[in-house]
């Protein structure tokens, strides 16, 4: 049923249009206040003079949806004031689609005018979603291609995984994409990486048990695509408050293995059309082939890497200072809290009060937490503006070693045989002119039980396992007296004490099966 819209000044030519078109259509006589338009609008001359600055804001606005303008003038009025018509009728409608009746209008001409303008409507209309079709099948095949450049350049797996949900909830049509694994305990699936408008949807657990359609997905290893406003249980309430009017769920599989699902959300309850969603289960397959490519090329490649030493007169500049007055400083670790951003653990020798009021006066330190004493030198958490650490890890190369002592800091990082030596000197020494390349060799990484022990538990943590593991570690959580509750390390993280604990918990657990596993085959 179509909306017509009737702007007819004559009382009773209004009433007789109204009766003529209410059996088969929804006539409203005003125009509306928010941004909706109509499907057709009918008008005579004194309504189109007195509202030609909206009709014309309505064409405008959904270019390039055909909204057509129907314009009832008398034989006399015709006759009289054709020209001052036409230029009216110019004013408003663009490359004359419009059409002009003359009254007294007959009813089956009237009727006729209307299925013909709604017809070529509708033909615009087709044409907008197919365009909007054609758009988001090439943002996903740009995700395929980059996803087929992993696989080439044997990145990580969480590499992949993030480049697939960036590039996915870029795309118009999407609004948001994550994807994720099944949990080692408990029915539910664990996110591992996320982007677009996600605004807290994932801190509800998502379950196996069939209702979230990503959850279904992982279960029986087959897509889903599925409108929440149809949907039974919580989670389609949920998704309407963020706009996610479809969602895709995408098992990624490579062989009999089932790496996780992929959910896609869109804003549109048409998405999801049959292209999208055999170019959709394809991409599935594609992630899963890359996550086994680059499991496989880092066992092969696992043992070899190269190690660069690195020299910097100034950087980083608040802890260079401290050692010019004889404040030894070492690198212990990072992690990521809940925005990505790193928190750096350095042990400081000499560290009292006025060191404390030091850094956290320097701009370049955005957040200082004491966590304790070890080995005479004070633990303590910064957050570094410009951070090196980062810049490294943007690289791809690790941090292996970080050590200030005497105005100088010295780095030694590891970088995979798939990272380009000479990419990472130039670019971080593009960023700080005090700092030199001393020396570059070959490393063969010792195949020591340690070693395999710490491959194969990497192999079974997530990313942000590992992420919160680390940080309560090295905050002196496993402390005895604990040198930092829950509570602290949690905020630290920007995350809650009861995500922390969930983590842990699960990371504790691969943990144990991972050394009593190694150990059985010792």
């Amino acid at each position: 049923m179509a909306e017509i819209l009737l702007l007819i000044d004559r009382e009773e030519n209004r009433r007789l249009l109204d009766e003529w078109l209410s059996d088969g259509h929804e006539v409203v006589g005003s125009i509306p206040d928010d941004i909706r338009s109509p499907d057709l609008c009918i008008m005579d001359q004194c309504s189109l003079q007195r509202h030609e600055a909206a009709l014309a804001s309505r064409k405008d606005a959904v270019e390039p949806v055909f909204l057509p303008f129907l314009l009832v003038v008398s034989r006399q009025q015709l006759g009289e004031i054709s020209t001052e018509v036409w230029s009216r009728v110019d004013a408003v409608v663009q490359e004359g689609v419009d059409e002009l009746i003359t009254a007294p209008v007959k009813k089956t001409e009237l009727h006729g005018r209307i299925e013909s303008l709604l017809r070529t409507r509708e033909l615009s209309l087709d044409l907008r979603d197919r365009n909007d079709e054609l758009r988001t099948l090439n943002h996903i095949n740009a995700a395929i291609r980059s996803v087929n450049g992993a696989l080439v350049t044997a990145v990580t797996r969480e590499g992949i995984e993030r480049e697939v949900c960036e590039q996915l909830a870029e795309a118009p049509p999407y609004r948001f994409a994550w994807i994720g694994e099944r949990a080692v305990t408990g029915g539910a699936i664990e996110p591992r990486t996320a982007a677009g408008v996600e605004e807290g949807y994932l801190d509800a657990p998502v379950r196996l048990d069939g209702t979230e359609p990503t959850g279904a997905a992982l279960a029986d290893g087959e897509a889903r695509f599925v409108r929440p406003d149809r949907a039974d249980g919580e989670w389609g309430g949920a998704a309407l408050e963020r706009e996610y009017r479809a969602v895709a769920a995408i098992p990624l599989t490579y062989g009999e293995t089932v790496y996780g699902v992929l959910g896609v959300y869109s804003d549109r309850e048409g998405a999801f059309s049959d292209g999208e969603r055999a170019v959709l289960e394809e991409l599935g397959g594609t992630i899963g082939h890359a996550i086994d490519a680059a499991r496989s090329k880092r066992a092969l490649f696992a043992d070899t890497v190269t190690e660069l030493r690195f020299g910097f007169d100034g950087t980083p500049a608040p802890l260079v200072a401290l050692s010019n007055d004889g404040h030894d400083v070492s690198f212990e670790g990072t992690v990521a809290d809940n925005d990505g951003d790193l928190l750096e653990f350095y042990g400081i020798e000499g560290f009292d009060e006025a060191v404390r009021d030091r850094l956290a006066d320097d701009p370049a330190i955005g957040g200082l937490r004491v966590v304790g004493d070890d080995d005479g030198a004070t633990l303590v958490e910064l957050r570094v503006a410009d951070s090196l650490l980062a810049e490294f890890a943007d690289q791809g190369a690790t941090v292996e070693s970080l050590e200030i002592s005497g105005g100088e800091c010295r780095v030694v990082v590891t970088l995979s045989r798939s990272v380009a030596v000479r990419t990472v000197v130039e670019g971080i020494l593009a960023g700080h002119p005090d700092g030199e390349l001393r020396a570059q060799r070959q490393v063969e990484r010792s195949g020591t039980t340690r070693r395999a022990f710490r491959a194969a538990l990497e192999t079974n943590l997530t990313e942000r396992q590992r992420e919160v593991l680390r940080a309560a570690y090295l905050s002196g959580f496993f402390g005895w007296p604990r040198e930092s509750t829950g509570e602290e390390v949690a905020e630290s993280l920007g995350i809650t004490p009861s995500t922390l604990h969930q983590h842990l918990r699960v990371a504790e657990r691969k943990l144990l099966d991972a050394f009593f596993d190694h150990e059985t085959n010792a």
